[in-house]
């Protein structure tokens, strides 16, 4: 209970933090905006199926990334593993 309460705190000072440094108008409200702000952001985008849509699209990209780096890597290693002694792959490092 004690380390839950302790998160609690951190977050609680985090975002009167958050707040101070939004009404000292510090940076600009662009780049720092007002966490009830945000916080109507992330509501207005979960109940319009916004975020959702957004999460699958960046998934996909990772996905796809992922994917060409695992080919790129296999066949990186396929070139390296089958070379006769020649040593082809000591000049990549």
């Amino acid at each position: 209970m004690k380390r839950f309460l302790l998160a609690v705190l951190f977050f609680a000072v985090l975002i009167a933090l958050w707040e101070w440094a939004f009404l000292a108008k510090i940076w600009s409200p662009v780049l720092l905006p007002a966490p009830q702000q945000v916080a109507e952001y992330l509501k207005t985008v979960v109940t319009d199926g916004t975020l959702f849509q957004a999460t699958v699209i960046t998934m996909r990209r990772l996905l796809i990334g992922y994917v060409i780096g695992l080919v790129g890597a296999g066949c990186l290693s396929r070139f390296c593993g089958s070379a006769k002694r020649r040593r082809p792959c000591s000049l990549l490092w």
